[in-house]
């Protein structure tokens, strides 16, 4: 079952990046909100309703939704990317290598 309120993900690595997957169609840029931690990603959003008048069925989700992706080493929040294509929200998250961040978090910036 879809649980509406956590976007279904995708999450590789390789030796120097996390690579995070995220469905999110219909959802624009300037509707999300990702903060980055010392050792997760927080992703925030709305998906707005498209159609307008009396609803009669209902099978896409809309609303707010959020979703918590924690890894199990350090991450280099400062140098993260996110870029928005075809409906998935890509983000790269490099590892972090012998380095610490004071910051208690970053908001990422969704490129185009």
């Amino acid at each position: 079952m879809l649980n509406i309120n956590k976007p279904p993900v995708d999450i590789t690595e390789d030796k120097d990046f996390f690579y995070i997957a995220v469905d999110l169609p219909g959802v624009f840029p300037e509707d999300l909100e990702i903060i980055g931690y010392e050792q997760s990603i927080e992703i925030k959003g709305n998906r707005k309703k498209d159609l307008k008048g009396k609803l009669l069925i209902m099978e896409r989700y809309s609303g707010a939704f959020q979703r918590k992706i924690t890894f199990k080493e350090f991450i280099n929040i400062k140098d993260t990317k996110a870029y928005m294509r075809n409906g998935v929200l890509f983000i790269e998250v490099p590892k972090a290598k012998n380095e610490f961040y004071l910051q208690t978090s970053v908001k990422i910036i969704i490129g185009r």
